[in-house]
């Protein structure tokens, strides 16, 4: 929109201006399946270790064995998984991804993540987004959370203090879906400021209504993820995207 070509090199964004290219040929799309029309973006929550005496509590905990068959999968076959920002250029028809991406979040970043799932991630060097409750970390980020962002783990908003019910009646009762407009968005942008620069939310409990989504829309998302079932893709509702969720066993 200001006449430059946005190039991604390293894992990052140059922008060059048409003055200074000299030509440019169509990305080769011989075929359509070279490219990818839709996402599926992975949920998954907590993780244990049965080697250490750990237990499956509920459907949201993970076995390492399981993570470690699964991650296996994805890297042997040839898989994609894409960082929060390529998923935003892609959604907004910036970028072109290839046809066997996923993305990987986890939700409430919970210690288990640093304890077993992060050595799993770093052995495979496949990449994954923590979303993060803000609001339930000391006042300076931990060390933990630092560590994981240094191995390849990004760090988006899970809330500041909205992890947390105050809406009866409603969704799982989450207080954004009710929420002054005014709070909400100094909530979100809080949280975006605690985790250096979030622009992907992660509704609470899921709960998502016209009130919620305005909240995170004036707080600065680019993108929001709700835990309804499905893939995403570009046109729709950036604000309001599908997951698939990982159900331990």
């Amino acid at each position: 929109d200001d006449n430059r070509y946005g190039i991604l090199f390293m894992n990052a964004i140059y922008y060059i201006h048409a003055d200074q290219v000299v030509s440019t040929a169509p990305a080769d799309r011989t075929t359509d399946t070279q490219l990818a029309a839709e996402v599926p973006v992975l949920m998954y929550h907590f993780f244990y270790s049965e080697a250490e005496g750990g237990s499956r509590v509920d459907g949201n905990y993970v076995e390492t064995g399981e993570l470690e068959e699964q991650l296996a999968y994805i890297k042997d076959n040839g898989f994609t998984a894409c960082t929060m920002r390529e998923l935003q250029y892609w959604m907004e028809q910036r970028a072109q991804l290839p046809y066997h991406t996923i993305a990987i979040t986890i939700d409430d970043a919970d210690p288990s993540v640093h304890q077993y799932a992060m050595p799993i991630f770093v052995k495979y060097g496949i990449n994954a987004t923590n979303f993060v409750i803000c609001g339930w970390q000391p006042a300076e980020m931990p060390y933990e959370l630092w560590e994981m962002r240094e191995n390849g783990m990004e760090l988006q908003s899970h809330g500041f203090l909205t992890h947390t019910g105050g809406c009866s009646g409603m969704g799982h009762g989450g207080i954004l879906l009710c929420m002054d407009h005014a709070a909400g968005v100094e909530d979100t942008i809080r949280s975006f400021d605690y985790v250096d620069g979030g622009f992907v939310y992660c509704y609470p409990f899921g709960d998502i209504n016209e009130n919620a989504e305005s909240i995170v829309r004036d707080g600065g998302a680019k993108l929001a993820f709700t835990t309804e079932g499905g893939r995403i893709h570009p046109g729709m509702d950036p604000l309001a995207l599908p997951r698939v969720r990982v159900t331990g066993g």
